[in-house]
C-alpha cells in the first residue's frame, strides 16, 4: 500500500491502481538488467540507460559490521548504523547521478535538487545505483517533493530483476509525499522472510512536455523502520565442526534509531522452526556458558535464552543437530511490556562435508569425485520467476516446480510462456 498526501490532504491509494489527473502522456516504465551491456529504463520505443551505473558507486555508508572486536567468531553480523536512514541531502548515505547536461545540487541536510537540462527527451531521471541495506531495519520508503516546476515520479527495482519495477509511483505535478512498504512488496516477490538484505536502486523521474524547458524537482529520500532483531548472515558448518563446536547463534535489537539494546530492555531466545531431518529427539539447544534443554517434543526442541556479551550482541550455541537445513527462529521480548516483541529467521545449515569441486581436467563439477548432472546457474545470480509482472509472480525453487513449468521435458529449453529467465534474473 502507498500513503501519498497532497495539499495537506492524505489519500490511501493501492499502489496497482492508484492515477492521478495529471498523468502525462508516458508509457508505462519497465526495466532491463545489463541487456546488450547496460541497463535501461525503458517506455515504449524508448530507453535510457540508468545514470551513475558505470560510475564508482556508494553503497551504504551507515553499514556497520561486527566481528570478533565484538565477541563474534564464525559469523558475520552487519547492519545500518542510522535510522532513519537519509538517502538525500548533505548527510545521504549514498550518491545519486543524474547524466551529462543534469545538475543535482544538495540543497540542505535532507533535500536534493534535481534540475533536468537534457533536451533530448521530454523524460530524464536521477539514478541512486544499487543500495545494500537490512530489508527488516529499513522496511519503508519516505519520498517527498517539496517542489516541483514538472511532472515527476518515485521508482524502486531490485537489482537483477527485469520487467516491471518493484514499485512506480503515479506521475504528478504538485508537491507530496509518499510512503512505500518496500518489505511487503518485496516479499510478495518471491524474497521470503530468511532473504534479510535486499539491494535496490531508485530513480527520480521528471517529465515536461517540452523537451527544451528546464525540469527542476526538489526532493527527498529516507528508509524508515521500527524496532528490530537483526540475526547474522546464514550459518554453515560441516557435521564435525558442528559436533565439537555447536552452531553459534548471533543476534543484535535494534530500536528506531539504530542503538543496540540490552538486557536492560528486551530478552531474546532462539527455538527451531521446523522438525530436523533426522532424529530429532537427540537434538538439544545450550545456552552458551549455560545447562542442556532437552527437546519436549519430536517436532519442537526446546528454546534457549541468549545472553549478552555487553556490546550490544547476543549469544547462544545450539548442539546436537544432525546434517540438514535449519529455520532458527530468533524473538526479542520487551521486559517492560511482554505483549511487545519482533522476530526474524535465521538460516543454518549442516552439511556432511561432501562440498561440490571443480575438477580441471574433466572440466566438470564434482561431489565425492563423481560429476554432477546438468545444473543452471549464471555468474550474475540468474534465477527464475513466473508469473512475471501479475500478482502471482513467485520464485521456482528446485527441480520439481522447474519441471511443472517446462511443457516438454524433452525439451527442456521449451518453457510456459510466463516462465522468464532472462527477465527474473536475481543476485540480491
Amino acid at each position: 500500500m502507498v500513503h501519498v498526501i497532497l495539499a495537506g490532504m492524505a489519500v490511501l491509494l493501492s499502489a496497482a491502481t492508484a492515477a492521478l489527473a495529471e498523468t502525462p502522456a508516458v508509457a508505462p516504465l519497465t526495466v532491463t538488467d545489463y541487456d546488450e551491456g547496460d541497463w535501461y529504463l525503458v517506455r515504449g520505443t524508448e530507453r535510457r540507460s540508468y545514470h551513475g551505473m558505470r560510475e564508482s558507486w556508494v553503497f551504504n555508508r551507515a553499514m556497520v559490521w561486527r566481528d570478533e572486536s565484538s565477541g563474534i567468531d564464525g559469523a558475520l553480523l552487519c547492519y545500518s548504523s542510522q535510522s532513519p536512514l537519509p538517502l538525500s541531502g548533505k548527510k545521504q548515505a549514498s550518491r545519486w547521478y543524474a547524466g551529462p547536461g543534469n545538475e543535482l545540487t544538495d540543497v540542505d541536510d535532507h533535500f536534493t535538487r534535481l534540475t533536468k537540462r537534457n533536451a533530448d527527451s521530454i523524460w530524464d531521471h536521477a539514478c541512486l545505483p544499487p543500495l545494500q541495506f537490512q530489508i527488516e531495519q529499513h522496511p519503508t520508503a519516505e519520498f517527498e517533493v517539496r517542489q516541483a516546476t514538472c511532472s515527476w515520479q518515485f521508482v524502486a527495482v531490485i537489482k537483477g530483476r527485469s520487467g516491471p519495477p518493484l514499485f512506480a509511483s503515479p506521475w504528478q505535478t504538485d508537491p507530496g509525499k509518499l510512503t512505500v512498504d518496500l518489505l511487503e512488496l518485496y516479499r510478495k516477490k518471491g524474497f521470503d522472510a530468511t532473504r534479510h538484505f535486499a539491494e535496490m536502486i531508485f530513480f527520480v523521474a521528471v517529465w515536461r512536455e517540452d523537451p527544451q524547458q528546464q525540469a527542476t524537482v526538489v526532493f527527498r529520500l529516507s528508509l524508515t523502520g521500527p524496532e528490530v532483531i537483526v540475526p547474522t548472515l546464514p550459518i554453515g558448518r560441516t557435521a564435525r565442526r558442528a559436533r565439537s563446536e555447536g552452531i553459534p547463534i548471533y543476534a543484535v535489537v535494534l530500536d528506531r534509531e539504530a542503538k543496540p539494546l540490552s538486557c536492560d530492555t528486551v530478552a531474546v531466545t532462539a527455538s527451531l522452526g521446523q522438525a530436523p531431518p533426522k532424529d530429532p529427539n537427540k537434538a538439544m539447544l545450550r545456552k552458551s556458558g549455560g545447562r542442556e534443554t532437552r527437546p519436549t517434543t519430536g517436532v519442537f526442541p526446546g528454546t534457549l535464552k541468549l545472553a549478552d556479551n555487553g556490546q550490544g550482541i547476543w549469544k547462544a550455541v545450539v548442539r546436537g543437530l544432525p546434517p540438514g537445513e535449519y529455520p532458527i527462529e530468533l524473538r526479542a521480548r520487551w521486559k517492560a511490556d511482554p505483549q511487545k516483541s519482533v522476530v526474524t529467521r535465521l538460516s543454518v545449515r549442516i552439511t556432511n562435508g561432501q562440498f561440490v569441486r571443480y575438477d580441471p581436467e574433466r572440466r566438470l563439477l564434482t561431489r565425492a569425485g563423481r560429476p554432477l548432472g546438468p545444473i543452471t546457474g549464471s555468474y550474475r545470480g540468474q534465477a527464475i520467476f513466473t508469473g512475471i509482472g501479475t500478482v502471482a509472480e513467485r520464485l521456482l525453487h528446485g527441480e520439481g516446480p522447474w519441471h511443472e513449468a517446462i511443457v516438454d521435458r524433452r525439451r527442456p529449453d521449451v518453457h510456459d510462456d510466463n516462465v522468464s529467465v532472462r527477465q527474473g534474473k536475481d543476485d540480491s
